[in-house]
C-alpha cells in the first residue's frame, strides 16, 4: 500500500473491541474498590471536617491553631474528592469502554480536573509541611497565632491558584481524537 488512500479504503469503520488483558483488568478493580471505599470515607471526612470548622471558626486565640490545622486538612480534603471522583471515576469509564463518549469539552474538562487535583494536593501538602515548620519555630509566641492562621489562608490561596494556572495547557494539550477512517472510535 503506497498511499494513504488505500490504507483508508483497507480499514474497517469500526475497530473490533480488544480483550483485556489481566492487568487491564485488575487495574479496573482497583479503581473501582478505591472509589467504593474512599469515596464514602473521603466524603464523610469532609463532612466532620465541615463541622469540626464551623466550631472552631469563632473560636479563641488558643483554638486557633486547631482551627488552622483543620483549614489545611479541609483544603487537602477537597483535593482528594477530586482526584477520587474525576479522576477516578473518568479513568474507570474509559478503561471499561476503550473510548470517549463525553465530547471535546468534556475531555477537555477532565483533564483539566485531572491535573488540577493531582497539583492541589502535592501544594497542599507543601503548605501543611511549611505551616508546621513555623509552627514549631514560633512556639512561644501568642501572638504568632493570628499571623499563623493568616499565612495559612494566604498558602492555601496560592495553592489553588498556582494549581488552576498550571492545569489550564490541559485543556490545550488534550482533544477528542478520531483516527483517520475509523468515524465511531473517539
Amino acid at each position: 500500500m503506497n498511499n494513504d488512500s488505500e490504507w483508508l479504503s483497507s480499514t474497517p469503520t469500526a475497530p473490533a473491541m480488544p480483550t483485556r488483558s489481566f492487568t487491564e483488568m485488575l487495574e479496573i478493580i482497583i479503581y473501582t474498590v478505591c472509589l467504593l471505599i474512599g469515596g464514602p470515607l473521603n466524603a464523610v471526612s469532609f463532612y466532620r471536617l465541615l463541622k469540626n470548622m464551623k466550631k472552631t471558626k469563632n473560636s479563641a486565640t488558643a483554638a486557633r491553631s486547631a482551627a488552622q490545622i483543620t483549614l489545611l486538612r479541609l483544603n487537602l480534603n477537597i483535593a482528594d474528592l477530586l482526584t477520587m471522583f474525576v479522576y477516578t471515576t473518568s479513568q474507570i469509564i474509559w478503561m471499561v469502554t476503550y473510548q470517549w463518549y463525553g465530547g471535546d469539552f468534556l475531555c477537555r474538562l477532565c483533564k483539566f480536573f485531572h491535573t488540577f487535583g493531582f497539583y492541589l494536593n502535592s501544594f497542599v501538602v507543601a503548605c501543611i509541611a511549611i505551616d508546621r515548620v513555623f509552627g514549631t519555630y514560633n512556639l512561644s509566641t501568642l501572638k504568632a497565632s493570628r499571623r499563623s492562621y493568616m499565612r495559612c489562608w494566604k498558602m492555601l490561596v496560592v495553592a489553588w491558584v498556582f494549581a488552576f494556572f498550571l492545569s489550564v495547557p490541559q485543556s490545550f494539550v488534550f482533544r477528542v481524537f478520531e483516527p483517520p477512517g475509523m468515524g465511531n472510535f473517539k
